[in-house]
C-alpha cells in the first residue's frame, strides 16, 4: 500500500518539486507555488501559479515534455507525466480562481516575496496571502474542511509570522468575510 500511495497519490517533495523547478527554470517560466507550501499533503500534484502571458506556452511545453492534459477548469489545468513508473502532477494556474477571483492574482505576485526550500529561492505569496488562498481553497474547492487544510493551516502558522489586520482587510476589501469569518471560525474550534 504504501509504494502506490507514494508512487501515484504522496506528494514526493524531495523528488518531485525540484524535478518541476527545474523544468521550470529550463524553460525560463516565472512561478509561485501558491497553495500548499509547507504542508506535504496527500494530494499527488503540485499547484503552480504562472503570469498569464505564459501560461499557454508552459502548457505547450509540458505537452513537448510528456506531460498531457488530465483535468481542465477556468484559468487551470492539470497535467501528468509518467517517469520510470511514477507519477508527476502539476496543476498550472494562471488565476487564483474557484466561482470567482476570491483573491486578486496580480494583488498577490505584487505581495510575493521568495522563500528557500530544496535548496532553491522560490516565489511564493505574502503570509497573510497564504492564509487567504487556503481559506478559499477550502471554502470553494473543498466546500469543506478536511484534516489536511488543519494541518497546512498550522504549517502556515509555523512557518510565518501572519498579520491579522491585513488578512481581514482584504477579506474585506474583496468582500469574503463572510466566508473567512467562517474558515477561521472553525480553524479556531
Amino acid at each position: 500500500i504504501k509504494f502506490i500511495l507514494e508512487k501515484d497519490y504522496l506528494v514526493n517533495p524531495e523528488k518531485k518539486i525540484p524535478m518541476i523547478f527545474s523544468l521550470l527554470d529550463e524553460l525560463n517560466v516565472k512561478f509561485m507555488l501558491h497553495k500548499h507550501i509547507f504542508y506535504e499533503r496527500e494530494q499527488g500534484d503540485v499547484d503552480i501559479l504562472v503570469p498569464e502571458d505564459y501560461f499557454e506556452f508552459l502548457v505547450d511545453k509540458l505537452k513537448q515534455r510528456g506531460f498531457s492534459i488530465t483535468s481542465s477548469e477556468s484559468f487551470k489545468l492539470g497535467m501528468t507525466k509518467y517517469d520510470a513508473n511514477e507519477k508527476f502532477t502539476i496543476h498550472v494556474h494562471a488565476k487564483i480562481k474557484w466561482e470567482s477571483e476570491f483573491i486578486s492574482t496580480d494583488d498577490v505576485w505584487k505581495r510575493s516575496r521568495k522563500i528557500s526550500l530544496f535548496n532553491q529561492m522560490i516565489t511564493v505569496p505574502s503570509p497573510e496571502d497564504s492564509v487567504l488562498i487556503e481559506c478559499a481553497h477550502a471554502s470553494f474547492e473543498a466546500r469543506l474542511l478536511r484534516l489536511c487544510d488543519l494541518l497546512q493551516f498550522l504549517e502556515l502558522l509555523k512557518h510565518d509570522s501572519i498579520n491579522w489586520d491585513k488578512v481581514v482587510s482584504r477579506l474585506i476589501q474583496y468582500g469574503y468575510h463572510s466566508a473567512g469569518y467562517l474558515y477561521f471560525l472553525a480553524m479556531n474550534h
